[in-house]
């Protein structure tokens, strides 16, 4: 078998195990057979990130960078920019010259940055003297109210420097620009094997949210909502809210289902690492983040024949086919008129056509195909 070669990837989660870090280890798995990954994390043994990496096998390296991230100007951002900006480029500074040196003599060929939030693998692939390729998840600012501390105009110039820039979605290419970026493609994320397929026509009654945290910005309150307005409840149905939520919040959604008088309806699961035995058995997922790049649990859905019903913004559209696939809504109330019908939908007709496009499309096997070009034109 021909060596493997070593590529460094640069993943930015630390502390949650959220879709970012998730995403990079299927693309680590789709490429297995020929790179060597060494994934640099922030955070250190303990930490979920760095732990979950080292679990998969993969050589994993501490390395505390900053991020290039701040909250939209006010007041307090530009008192405490100036210091801030010196103490960014200081820290980040010496951690570069720091890991250049611990990787100095080993056959690294490039680097590849996981999201858009971090610029240290940019400046790592100058200083190594290697090709960088930077992952664009997200749009920072419509799904997730951040911005560059460094400003959009000195990131973007970055990336359209990178040797190749990958945007999970035609929606997260266009928010970027990357017509001016040097070489770019559009390519979703693997998300499963293909053999990971998995199908269950005995539905329970209940309709699954799922996020890595629980917020407005991912649409719960939304999901609550329509679902109160489904009547699904009087017919026996929960609404089961998987991941994290803070307490403030859990009051606030707690009010608003009991403002529909559905709070007997509503259950908090938590944070879930593993998804599938709750989508396997649900009659519905429902995806209500308005502006969301991907939407990496709507594709678990999809390989575990979960019948989706889908917020009509973001990346989402962009594979789930309206009455073929999944279904797409508008505002609450197409939403809750969608989840009404669900119970009595073609489940197999549904799954069947969720699971082709799920491993034609998202498969680590149709991922190594697509990223394979990429990589051989650097390695």
């Amino acid at each position: 078998m021909e060596k493997k070669y070593e590529v460094v990837y640069i993943c930015h989660d630390m502390n949650r195990l959220g879709g970012a870090a998730l995403s990079l280890m299927n693309l680590i798995h789709a490429l297995r057979d020929e790179v060597h990954p060494i994934v640099v994390v922030p955070g250190g043994k303990g930490e979920a990130v760095h732990d979950y990496f080292v679990a998969q096998g993969c050589e994993c390296l501490t390395v505390p960078f900053y991020l290039n991230t701040t909250i939209p100007p006010c007041f307090r951002t530009k008192v405490k920019f100036l210091p801030k900006f010196v103490r960014y480029h200081w820290h980040n500074g010496r951690l570069l010259r720091r890991l250049t040196a611990q990787l100095a003599g080993r056959p690294v060929r490039l680097v590849h940055s996981n999201s858009s939030v971090v610029t240290f693998g940019y400046h790592l692939a100058r200083r190594l003297g290697v090709p960088h390729v930077w992952h664009l998840r997200e749009f920072q600012d419509r799904d997730f109210g951040i911005r560059p501390f460094c400003g959009w105009a000195d990131l973007k110039r970055k990336i359209y420097r990178s040797d190749a820039v990958i945007a999970i979605s035609d929606a997260v290419y266009r928010h970027w620009q990357l017509e001016h970026a040097r070489r770019a493609y559009c390519m979703t994320d693997a998300v499963r094997p293909a053999s990971d397929v998995a199908v269950c026509l005995d539905k329970e009654k209940y309709v699954v949210f799922c996020a890595a945290g629980l917020t407005d910005r991912k649409g719960t309150h939304w999901a609550v909502e329509a679902f109160a307005q489904s009547g699904l409840a009087a017919q026996g149905y929960v609404l089961k809210l998987l991941g994290a939520c803070a307490p403030d919040y859990r009051k606030r959604l707690g009010a608003l289902a009991a403002q529909w008088q559905v709070e007997q309806a509503v259950e908090f699961v938590g944070f879930c690492a593993d998804v599938r035995p709750y989508l396997l058995r649900a009659t519905a997922f429902l995806m209500c983040s308005q502006n969301e790049g991907l939407g990496r649990v709507t594709v678990e859905a999809f390989f575990y024949g979960c019948p989706v019903v889908a917020r009509n913004s973001g990346g989402t559209p962009e594979f789930v086919r309206h009455g073929v696939n999944g279904f797409l809504y508008n505002n609450v109330s197409e939403c809750a008129a969608l989840l009404r019908r669900m119970p009595t939908q073609d489940f197999a007709r549904l799954a069947a056509e969720a699971h082709r496009t799920a491993v034609e499309e998202f498969s680590e096997e149709a991922y190594a195909r697509k990223l394979r070009p990429v990589y051989a034109q650097f390695v």
